[in-house]
């Protein structure tokens, strides 16, 4: 056993004999597994025998050596940092920090004094304190004060569970009767939170509250139509044997596991529903040929938080039997579905006049050798944390990773037709499909985004290879709403026989992207590459009588190595720091005859990267592609399409490779409009580039 599995395994099963074996080989008080310092571990996992050894001891550091992370780690302190999650993207969580977030606080004060601590460690326990209570924490001569709370739930049943037991002891004293008198209603009527140890005690279409005291099992023909009790946990497992639990969740459900074969513990997660601290661990190899969530399929409530769920196996999409359309030799449609980590969709409740938006905030879905296996007909898409989101997603993580075939797939969503707010990708991402009438579509936060993507992050490798067209985006794969301040680290890459649409930020977009960074690298081989260090292809699109929407890019930051190889001789190669093709439209007012030239904007965007693309391709550092009449108009133009745009010096000759016509004739750029070389120096220098920066310093605390 290598040492750091050893070393966590000691710390999580409180073994002192394996823990001394760990400590002649390193000492252990000066390491933290990742975030966690070892005494931080200890206090997490309640470590009863190695804090008596080495508490003291251990107390005393500040700096600790990382030994790497543990997922399980992750997990579980995620489930009890809640809200103060956000101090701790890469900040250490110090044994004190630990002991308030576990409301050990009377520990705290005691082994304050023995600690080191530091001014940053101050102000997060200040912080912590406030956030979770809304109160204030000081420090007296050496010591913690923290203001006084009022008692929770759980606390006030605890003390009662002490009353209760010192009641019995008197009773025993005083005799039979005493018992029988005062316990007598609470054992008849069912008041009160009631203990249970096996399912079948449970009556769940009542308003009582269940707290489990012991692990139990949901037997294989179990259903119930509508849960409308509380159910509590306390830390134990629920293992599911059959293909699902309840219809409709009214009521609550906390801190509790479920060991499920990847069936939706719920159809349904109501409005009036609450749902928190719950872990599913979804042991997936099922076949689908609808939408399908790990938690549950549907979700209407607006208070879903800190859900985990722990995913490994195979999904597979398949085509429902479907009766021929029109005549018999007709082909048949495709059966089109998103499925979800947590909730295949997360809803709308329209209620009268009034709109209640679902809600699913600071929860997290882990990925171990998970794989998407679908096919033309099922036309699936997968999202990381819920499939089709028509409310809100905030504050949520997908970590690991993802294989897929001929399934398109996200980080965090498939389809967004309302809000994606500060949520992260970590997992790397791959679809790959054999299939020549299928488009991959891959993205590290959403598929189709058709309303607002707001501060979300990727880290993960995102990768789609196909035959046909594909789409990959750091982000966003299709852009037909807005992206504002996000960023992405991940590599991307991209590879087809014939399109390639691939970005930094968005594969394809027709709307705006604004105030976003990328970092990563994009890599593309195709036939025909659109390439950008923002955007790949930016396009015109509208319906109808709807306006004419094109995808622009405005105050943004790509600082990304892009590396384009054109498979085809007759192939088209269209790469830019920023964007690599800006489609341009033309809009025929009829009432007045009067013909308007459009494309999307390109406005104080900065690329500070690297180009290697075909020679015979079109490059720019700003833009590869950009429209013809709209970039002559530019220089005179009161409102420009294209201005306050930089490129770092000696990455690309122009910023503009060529200009194009509507009737895709395309054709060489006397002079840069809009946009300058300029060193590293200068570009960091700019005011705008400053402003950027603070504006993502403020989102994410971090440059």
């Amino acid at each position: 056993m290598e040492f750091f599995e050893k070393l966590f395994q000691a710390l999580k099963n409180d073994d002192i004999k394996q823990f001394r074996s760990c400590m002649e080989t390193n000492y252990c008080g000066s390491l933290r597994l990742g975030r966690f310092p070892v005494l931080s571990v200890m206090y997490l996992y309640n470590s009863g025998r190695l804090l008596r050894a080495y508490e003291k001891k251990f107390l005393k550091h500040n700096s600790w050596q990382d030994v790497g992370e543990p997922m399980e780690i992750a997990a579980k302190f995620r489930g009890i940092a809640g809200k103060c999650l956000r101090l701790y993207l890469n900040e250490t969580v110090s044994p004190l920090e630990m002991l308030l977030l576990l409301d050990k606080n009377f520990k705290l004060k005691r082994v304050f004094a023995d600690a080191h601590i530091t001014a940053p460690v101050k102000q997060r326990l200040k912080d912590i304190y406030y956030i979770r209570w809304g109160l204030q924490a000081d420090f007296v001569r050496g010591k913690i004060v923290l203001q006084r709370r009022p008692l929770t739930r759980t606390e006030k049943l605890r003390w009662l569970m002490r009353s209760v037991c010192m009641v019995l002891c008197l009773a025993l004293i005083v005799g039979t009767p005493f018992i029988v008198n005062v316990f007598s209603p609470f054992i008849t009527d069912g008041q009160g939170v009631l203990n249970v140890s096996r399912w079948s005690q449970i009556r769940f279409n009542s308003d009582k509250i269940y707290v489990l005291q012991s692990d139990v099992t949901v037997p294989e023909n179990f259903f119930a139509n509508e849960m409308n009790c509380e159910l509590r946990g306390n830390g134990h497992t629920v293992t599911v044997l059959g293909n699902g639990v309840f219809g409709n969740l009214n009521g609550k459900i906390s801190d509790v596991t479920f060991d499920t074969g990847g069936s939706p513990i719920a159809n349904n997660v109501s409005l009036s529903a609450k749902v928190d601290i719950v872990t599913v661990n979804a042991d997936v190899n099922m076949q689908i040929d609808n939408a399908l969530g790990f938690f549950a399929n549907n979700n209407y409530s607006q208070s879903v938080t800190n859900v985990v769920v722990n995913v490994t196996g195979t999904l597979t999409a398949i085509a429902a039997e479907q009766l021929p359309q029109g005549e018999p030799n007709e082909a048949k449609e495709a059966a089109s579905f998103n499925c979800g980590g947590i909730f295949a969709t997360n809803n709308v409740n329209e209620i009268g006049k009034d709109s209640y938006y679902a809600v699913i905030d600071n929860c997290t879905v882990n990925y171990t050798d998970f794989s998407l296996q679908g096919c033309l007909a099922a036309d699936a898409a997968f999202g990381g944390i819920v499939g089709t989101n028509d409310g809100l997603v905030r504050n949520c993580q997908a970590n690991g990773s993802i294989s897929a075939d001929t399934f398109d797939v996200a980080g965090i969503c498939a389809e967004n037709n309302y809000g994606l707010v500060q949520s992260e990708n970590q997992a790397n991402i791959t679809q790959r499909s054999d299939s020549a009438d299928w488009s991959p579509l891959v993205a590290g936060i959403v598929i189709t985004n058709n309303r607002e993507v707001y501060a979300c992050q990727n880290s993960g490798a995102i990768s789609g290879e196909g035959i046909h067209s594909v789409d990959v985006g750091g982000i966003v794969a299709r852009a037909y709403g807005p992206v504002f301040n996000s960023f992405n680290a991940g590599e991307i890459s991209a590879e087809s026989e014939q399109e390639a649409h691939a970005g930094g930020i968005a594969g394809s977009s027709c709307f705006g992207v604004i105030e976003c960074v990328a970092y990563g690298s994009v890599e593309v081989s195709a036939k025909d590459c659109y390439v950008g260090g923002i955007v790949g292809y930016a396009f015109g699109w509208h319906y109808d009588n709807s306006p004419l929407y094109c995808g622009s890019a405005q105050r943004c930051i790509a600082a990304c190595l892009i590396k384009v190889v054109k498979k085809s001789s007759d192939g088209l190669v269209a790469v830019g720091g920023i964007v690599g093709l800006s489609e341009e439209w033309q809009v025929h007012y009829t009432d007045t005859d009067e013909i308007v030239f459009t494309c999307g904007r390109i406005v104080n965007c900065y690329f500070i990267g690297e180009l290697q693309a075909d020679a015979a391709g079109y490059v720019g550092g700003i833009a590869g592609v950009v429209g013809k009449n709209v970039y002559l108009a530019s220089e005179s133009d009161e409102s420009p399409y294209f201005y306050g745009n930089m490129y770092l010096e000696g990455k690309a000759e122009v910023a503009y490779g060529r200009v194009v016509t509507r009737d895709n004739a395309y054709e060489n750029v006397s002079s840069d409009f809009g946009a300058k070389f300029a060193t590293l120096r200068q570009i960091i220098g700019d005011a705008t580039y400053q402003d950027i920066l603070e504006s993502f310093d403020s989102i994410f605390g971090q440059e």
